[in-house]
């Protein structure tokens, strides 16, 4: 009968259209601060909200606890009652007083101020009000204050066991086994007399017009519109059971037992269906229940197993009939032409379920109890296994063992099993390669075998699936060299280097258009063609939404879905029919795919569209039947807005108002310009896949793209104003409303004050100090100026005396020969020539007196006054030289140099390089070179070599200081040049011929 009754059971999930429910358990170890749970309910936002017994109240996402206790304003962590008002107040009975909670801060109430004990046990809402009940009486709550209520029937309100709101405008009162209807002052009484039992009551629940009621220990009673009242189910176990609490989910009656487990009653079939711990519940003690307000959920308090979550799931797990192991190891599952499902399971053989049997195959039936890794079924309907080290095998009513005749392919590890069009089989032995063969239908004999290896052109020996397509093409895929498909007796290769998404191939199918699916490590290439011409259509990846890090299961359903088993639970693909996109849906945990990875091929489909799914913990069945698309909006919630990380309702309290909404703008100063908000979607069927988009109105240009981040930052955010807009979305492309928040206004900077460099007073101080230090510096360099030009002027006077003087010494001398040669002519009667020379002597002394006052003379005046010396050198010297004055200047009369200046080098060459000859010429020459006047005097003479050495020989009779003085003078003029004076020695091989004396005059402006 236990064989039966499980067998039932999965005929019932695998075929039957019964619900599918699936249960998560949340514990202490998950954020839950108590495992007692005493009350539940939802209220804004989304949140679900948890009374617990001493450990204070819980907050629920779905997937995070945030907790408050007594730290945080509550008067007592044991909380009895949870009720939500309609304008969103959340009321909490304690065993120590009432709290009222706005989501900031809590407000407490207490009746009396003995210090007697004050424990609420009921909260409920009448007429917008909220009424009590207590050991220390029944009250409301009127203007912040507690109010004793009173009606027309004396009621022993401090004995109240539960009070709950009707749907008729009253409230219901439970007192001991006596139930009150209150409805304003009146009041109507319901005890024995009317069909209530001795016993407490413990709880009571409205539904389709009729009221049902628990006691402790009494069963359940039904009060109809007829005002009578009967039992339900009077032969059910239910009778003898502590019943804490009921609800009504989905048509049937849920009833909480003390430590028996969860019952649902079916209203419409009577039927009565247990959940206790070994169907999932953490434990059998029922404290309370509660179902979320779109229906999908049934939450259960459990008093010491934490919270348990009771929903519908496309996936539910179930046992095998006969499999001692709750969780075996599904290796492979077919489904089989007549109807049966293969599976293989641990290490226990294969089983056959079939109608209403199950049969179990192993060593003591005919086959082995290896583990069975590859399950096939051939064209003829034979069953083809491959149990790991124990060969192929064969069934066909009967199991057979079939043996290798070839030493080197020993049918121990078989990864793959397909047979081609022309009913060869195939098989891939793990590091081997492949072998065709067939089998004798007489003998079980494999015969006409070949191999298939590197050597045949395979990419490598390590085959991972086999499978033949509609064209009789064999498609085999490998561990990293890519996948290839033998066709005419060819083998063509496909790999990443011509488009294949992945090396690694593990799963290869086909869809309704011919289409090869080769799935492997994370990605799935869709491909067509023939003979080496593959085209890859369409590569599902990650950015395809795909989840998992390896592929595992690929199949192709009747309705052309895709179904992809990987490392992180299920992924469908739903193709739209355009050519231009699909559907996707992923299973995981929340949609009752528990045990995440996959087995490597162990995927099939019922004819019902159910799939099965083998994985390490299990076989896992699809229900199509259960709608898994969610339809329920994500609610968001903006839990904070934070400046430069500090909340802004610590900044600002009177900004807030309940539930941490902003209730006007936001003004900022313009240092607040860090701002980061922090928000969540409450979405408690699948809390796991919400995805944020978010848009800050006058700094973002456009959304942000949809991620899983809580948290959006903005820096340096410059004054202005700005809205944050937020949306949510979840797993299934459903968007929440959107979210906009009050202005936020960064206000642009104060006009600050001046800085001190701006200011009257310091303008004043820098100009007036300007003025001083610029009035100093032209002070000091026009007194140096005036030194440096008294200095000049004094040199150069102490220079032009010394000229005078050099002058005066060379006057006499020359003076003398001149008027001893005029003194000739005369002796020698020549008056003419006597004249001629005396006026030219005249002239001669006239210009030096004149040009010895000028610091400057024109180069003509220069060229008159040198005319007249040479003249009267060549007649005092009996005509023993020639000279020549010319000028290459443009204008002689426009340049000057200083007076005197050439003749000390003209005489000198008289003096000395003419002695002793009578054929010496000197030319004097004036011309330009950039700006200077360079004064050429060259002569013929003996040289300047000779010249000394007849110095050395006697003493000189006329010693003169010209280079000296002129050197002075020319370093007066221009002190970079320092008295630029060259002397060229002209020379013939060895021989000297003269000399060339240059001087570099500054140019006179």
């Amino acid at each position: 009968m236990r064989y039966l009754s499980l067998l039932l059971l999965l005929i019932n999930t695998v075929w039957g259209n019964s619900q599918a429910l699936n249960i998560k358990n949340f514990a202490t170890p998950d954020g839950l601060s108590h495992s007692e749970i005493l009350d539940i309910e939802s209220g804004p936002y989304g949140f679900l909200w948890i009374a617990t017994r001493g450990g204070g109240l819980n907050k629920f996402d779905g997937k995070n606890f945030e907790v408050y206790t007594n730290f945080d304003g509550l008067p007592n962590n044991s909380i009895l009652d949870i009720y939500f008002d309609q304008n969103d107040l959340l009321w909490l009975a304690t065993e120590d007083g009432l709290s009222r909670y706005n989501g900031v801060s809590f407000k407490n109430f207490r009746a009396g101020d003995d210090g007697k004990p004050f424990v609420v046990t009921g909260i409920s809402e009448y007429q917008n009000q909220i009424f009590i009940a207590s050991n220390r009486g029944f009250y409301s709550v009127k203007d912040d204050s507690l109010i004793p209520f009173t009606t027309d029937i004396k009621v022993p309100f401090n004995a109240i066991g539960f009070i709950k709101k009707s749907e008729k405008k009253g409230l219901w009162i439970a007192n001991g086994s006596q139930l009150y209807f209150l409805n304003g002052k009146k009041s109507q009484k319901f005890d024995e007399s009317h069909g209530l039992l001795r016993h407490p009551l413990s709880d009571l629940v409205e539904y389709d017009d009729k009221l049902y009621i628990s006691h402790f220990n009494g069963g359940i009673l039904e009060l109809g519109a007829d005002g009578v009242l009967k039992k339900i189910d009077e032969t059910s176990e239910l009778q003898n059971k502590y019943i804490n609490c009921l609800h009504v989910f989905e048509n049937k009656l849920y009833v909480g037992t003390n430590n028996s487990g969860l019952y649902s009653y079916d209203l419409k079939t009577n039927e009565l269906q247990l959940l206790n711990e070994n169907k999932g519940i953490s434990t059998n003690h029922i404290e309370c229940l509660y179902s979320s307000p779109n229906g999908d959920i049934l939450w259960v308090g459990t008093g010491g197993g934490g919270l348990s979550k009771i929903y519908k799931s496309t996936f539910t797990p179930y046992k095998i009939p006969n499999e001692q192991e709750d969780n075996p190891w599904i290796y492979d599952c077919i489904y089989a032409k007549d109807g049966a499902i293969w599976v293989g399971a641990g290490a226990k053989g294969v089983y056959s379920i079939k109608d209403s049997s199950t049969i179990q195959f192993n060593s003591s039936n005919g086959y082995t109890s290896a583990k069975t890794r590859i399950i096939y079924e051939d064209k003829d309907g034979r069953i083809l296994f491959a149990p790991e080290g124990k060969g192929l095998w064969l069934y066909d009513s009967l199991f057979h063992q079939l043996i290798s005749p070839e030493r080197k392919m020993r049918f121990d590890h078989i990864k793959g099993i397909t047979q081609d069009s022309s009913n060869n089989y195939w098989i891939s032995e793990g590091g081997k390669g492949l072998m065709r063969f067939k089998i004798e239908d007489s003998t079980y004999k494999v015969i006409d075998h070949k191999i298939f290896n590197r050597t045949s052109g395979l990419p490598r020996n390590y085959i991972y699936d086999l499978f033949t397509d509609r064209n009789g093409r064999v498609w085999f895929g490998t561990r990293n060299a890519g996948a290839g498909v033998i066709e005419d007796n060819h083998i063509y290769l496909l790999n990443t280097q011509n488009g294949l998404a992945s090396n690694f191939v593990t799963s290869i199918t086909e869809d309704f258009k011919g289409q090869i699916y080769l799935a492997g490590g994370n990605a799935i290439s869709i491909i067509s063609g023939d003979k080496g011409k593959w085209k890859i259509h369409d590569v599902l990846s990650r950015e395809s939404k795909l989840k998992g890090h390896q592929i595992f299961q690929i199949l192709v359903d009747s309705g052309s879905g895709i179904w992809v088993g990987t490392t992180h639970g299920m992924n469908y693909y739903q193709f739209n029919g355009k050519g231009d996109g699909y559907n996707y849906e992923y299973f995981g945990p929340n949609e009752g795919f528990t045990a995440m990875e996959t087995n490597t091929n162990a995927l099939c489909m019922l004819p019902n569209g159910k799939i099965l799914s083998g994985t390490p913990q299990g076989l896992f069945v699809y229900h199509p039947e259960v709608k898994s698309k969610n339809f329920q909006k994500p609610q968001i919630f903006l839990k904070d807005i934070k400046v430069f990380y500090e909340p802004l309702k610590k900044l600002y309290p009177n900004l807030f108002e309940q539930w941490n909404q902003v209730k006007s703008k936001v003004h900022l100063n313009h240092k607040q310009t860090h701002l980061s908000f922090e928000f969540t979607a409450q979405d408690l069927s699948n809390p796991d896949n919400i995805q944020y988009a978010w848009f800050l109105e006058g700094f973002d240009e456009k959304w942000s793209p949809f991620n899983d981040q809580t948290i959006a930052v903005y820096s340096n955010l410059p004054p202005g104003k700005y809205s944050f807009h937020l949306k949510a979305i979840n797993n299934d492309g459903i968007s929440s409303d959107e979210f906009i928040s009050h202005s936020i206004i960064i206000n642009a900077p104060p006009p600050p004050p001046p800085p001190f460099y701006k200011q009257v007073w310091f303008i004043y101080t820098i100009i007036a100090l300007s003025a001083l230090i610029i009035g100093l510096v032209l002070f000091i360099i026009i007194q140096r100026w005036k030194r440096e030009r008294e200095r000049i002027r004094m040199e150069r006077n102490v220079l032009h005396l010394q000229q005078q003087t050099l002058r005066l010494q060379m006057n006499p001398h020359f003076i003398f020969n001149a008027l001893n040669t005029i003194q000739g002519k005369i002796v020698q009667q020549d008056g003419k020539k006597a004249r001629y020379l005396l006026s030219k002597f005249a002239r001669l002394m006239r210009q030096i007196l004149e040009y010895s006052r000028e610091e400057y003379i024109s180069i003509a005046e220069e060229m008159e006054l040198l005319e007249n010396y040479l003249m009267l050198e060549k007649n005092t010297r009996n005509d023993s030289f020639s000279y020549s004055i010319n000028s290459d200047l443009v204008e002689d009369e426009e340049e000057f140099i200083p007076p005197m200046l050439v003749q000390p080098f003209i005489e000198n060459a008289l003096i000395h390089a003419f002695k002793g000859r009578e054929d010496g010429h000197i030319n004097i020459s004036f011309n330009q070179i950039d700006n200077y006047i360079v004064v050429s005097i060259d002569d013929n003479g003996v040289g300047r070599g000779k010249s000394a050495e007849r110095n050395a020989q006697q003493e000189s009779k006329h010693k003169s200081l010209a280079l000296i003085v002129t050197q002075e003078r020319l370093h007066a003029l221009d002190s970079e040049t320092d008295g630029k004076i060259e002397f060229i020695d002209k020379m013939d091989g060895n021989d000297p011929i003269g000399t060339t004396v240059k001087i570099w005059v500054p140019k006179i402006q």
